[in-house]
């Protein structure tokens, strides 16, 4: 953390970790009911009550903040309950220039610009874009922010988290011009409001640092940020260990070979096992199926035999009537 008297030693515009100077002005209850324009007006009521300040509710942001960065802007027409509020949760009041309005789908950003050749940075500064903008409308944004850099050659990167100056070189760069990716979404998914980015010229070369330029821009703050460290505050590395490896060349199968015959004997058994069990489930399945048509089919069968001996007595009936009737006929 830096101190109150350290704070006032540093120049916010070129500080790696620092990028708004801040202090505490007041705590009040508010009414989360209300838009956050009437809550603008109520803030500054109570600011110039405590301290004689006058501020126009028109020229300032309510903003959230994190550690040293400002991050979700409030719209002035959004109910502030919308924005998550809870009891303590402290709110950055920035202060403006001039009056604005900032649409729906515009964000604020902040750029700073890095020479791989000098290793400075310049101060930072906000700026609105649109989420869905190019990255090639972006281009045109950044070289008239730094007319230093030809549009063609800039390059930027995102800062997720806390900033060292010592991880640009690590960053993953990209190119602007003649992209028609948005800047929602990959490689910057620039969708909220605070996020950090840097251009810097592809056409200059890295020097390297020195060993006083890596103290005062941070190295070793930079390597515990990124090492896991003991209790004690020593870095634990991970300790190189030889490996044996092992290379077997791998045989050639044979398309008439048994294709058990290759597994180890526990998966062979297991596969065996599994394919009995299967054939038999099989086989259960095909015998009551038979059991089943069996069933089924003798009422039909046994039907079908009764009717046919119906018929045969039936025949012989009528042979037995017609040979009494023939013989009558001859005895008449």
């Amino acid at each position: 953390m830096v101190t109150e008297k350290e704070r006032e030693g540093i120049d916010a515009g070129t500080s790696d970790s620092l990028f708004y100077k801040m202090r505490e002005l007041i705590e009040i209850p508010v009414n989360t009911h209300q838009t956050t324009f009437k809550v603008k007006e109520f803030i500054c009521r109570k600011i110039k009550e405590k301290w004689q300040i006058d501020l126009d509710p028109m020229k300032i942001r309510l903003r959230e903040k994190a550690n040293e960065r400002l991050t979700k802007y409030y719209r002035n027409d959004v109910v502030i309950e919308q924005y998550s509020m809870f009891e303590g949760k402290p709110i950055a009041i920035q202060v403006l220039d001039e009056p604005e309005n900032i649409d729906i789908d515009e964000i604020i950003i902040m750029i700073r610009s890095w020479s791989p050749e000098t290793w400075k940075i310049t101060p930072m500064k906000e700026i609105i874009v649109k989420r869905y903008s190019t990255m090639e409308d972006f281009s045109y944004v950044l070289a008239k922010e730094f007319p230093e850099i030809e549009r063609e050659n800039l390059e930027c990167c995102k800062i997720n988290s806390y900033f060292f100056r010592v991880q640009l070189p690590y960053e993953k760069w990209y190119c602007l011009a003649n992209r028609e990716d948005f800047l929602a979404s990959n490689p910057f998914y620039l969708s909220i409001d605070g996020s950090l980015i840097f251009a810097k010229d592809k056409s200059l070369i890295e020097r390297e640092l020195t060993e006083e330029e890596k103290k005062e821009f941070g190295w070793d703050e930079y390597e515990d940020a990124i090492f896991t460290t003991t209790t004690k505050g020593k870095r634990v590395g991970f300790k190189e260990k030889a490996m044996k490896i092992n290379v077997r060349k791998k045989k050639k199968k044979d398309p008439f070979a048994d294709p058990f015959q290759a597994m180890p004997e526990e998966e062979n058994k297991k596969e065996i096992d599994e394919n009995n069990e299967e054939k038999s489930h099989k086989e259960e399945e095909n015998d009551e199926n038979s059991i089943k048509m069996k069933k089924n089919a003798s009422p039909k069968e046994g039907t079908i035999k009764e009717e046919a001996i119906n018929f045969e007595k039936e025949e012989v009936i009528n042979g037995i009537q017609k040979n009494s009737k023939d013989l009558n006929h001859n005895e008449s």
